[in-house]
């Protein structure tokens, strides 16, 4: 039989010096271009860390939370106007309720907003006065409800609008995977299961609803995240399709569609869908890297 007498390190000591880009949960761009990225890691204080499109880390804020409810789920950051951004954490479970805080950069504080009684937080996105609209889902003991809140730039809740199950009618949120903001004063819902995006203003009111089977001639395999594009358009991350990066016009039909890859080839594994900068460049993150995405005009199916 043998024994074990001892062991030895063939590279040395570990490396223990944390990356500041690590475990990347969302992001989000300011007026000015530049990125703010929600890093979450493992025993660690979330933070939200600010950085120019070329990569230098211009400042960080943790968001002290305080205990977290288990099984955490995150949602923002994103863009409320100047140097500001907010970011929400919720349990799962029955009843669990959201924590918004809202981190300023020029300032340096983050704070807390007051208790607003809202559901769990599945996505939000924000506008340049301030205000911000959360899309939730509401765990019930026997049922669930889903929602959305808008909220004032100080956190007043100014509307909401739940309901569970489904009525037949266009402004029904039957199955709404991710919110985007959507010109000045709109944003859009993206349906998983109707393949619909619904643009709602900011009273709450059903502005239109683009069919994606109908612009697109065929069925969408999953759709779950959704961004404004340039020129009114929409960019989608169609889950588990072939071609999963899709670039629409406002009128849903497809503009370019491929898959984002990494520089040698390989596919990259999608977080939280894909974002277009002020300047109009389509950034995507992986959980470990901001990466940057341009068309391959030789490879009609890349990016």
């Amino acid at each position: 039989p043998l024994r074990q007498i001892g062991s030895f390190s063939l590279t040395g000591e570990a490396e223990t010096k944390k990356l500041p880009l690590r475990d990347l949960s969302a992001f989000d761009f300011d007026g000015a271009g530049q990125i703010c990225a929600l890093r979450n890691s493992s025993g660690d204080c979330p933070a939200l860390v600010l950085l120019t499109p070329a990569g230098e880390v211009l400042k960080e804020m943790p968001l002290r939370f305080g205990a977290l409810p288990e099984s955490p789920q995150f949602a923002g950051p994103t863009h409320v106007g100047g140097s500001r951004f907010i970011a929400s954490v919720s349990g799962s479970g029955v009843g669990a309720m959201a924590r918004f805080f809202l981190a300023d950069f020029d300032a340096g504080t983050a704070r807390e907003l007051a208790a607003t009684n809202c559901p769990a937080v599945k996505q939000m996105t924000g506008f340049p006065d301030g205000c911000f609209v959360a899309l939730t889902h509401r765990n019930l003991k026997y049922s669930s409800e889903e929602g959305l809140f808008c909220f004032a730039r100080d956190g007043k809740l100014l509307w909401t609008r739940e309901k569970g199950g489904y009525g037949g009618q266009p402004d029904d949120l039957l199955s709404p995977e991710d919110v985007a903001r959507y010109g000045t004063n709109t944003f859009a819902v993206v349906d998983n299961i109707r393949n619909t995006i619904q643009v709602f203003d900011l009273q709450g009111k059903l502005d239109r609803v683009i069919d994606l089977r109908k612009a697109w001639g065929r069925e969408p395999s999953y759709p779950t995240d959704l961004a404004a594009d340039v020129d009114n358009g929409f960019l989608l991350y169609d889950f588990n399709a072939r071609q999963n990066f899709l670039r629409l016009n406002a009128d849903g039909a497809i503009r370019f569609e491929g898959v984002p890859r990494l520089a040698d080839g390989r596919p990259i594994t999608v977080r939280n869908g894909f974002v277009c900068s002020p300047h109009g460049a389509v950034w995507t993150c992986d959980g470990d890297a901001l990466i940057r995405l341009t068309t391959n005009a030789d490879r009609k199916s890349g990016v």
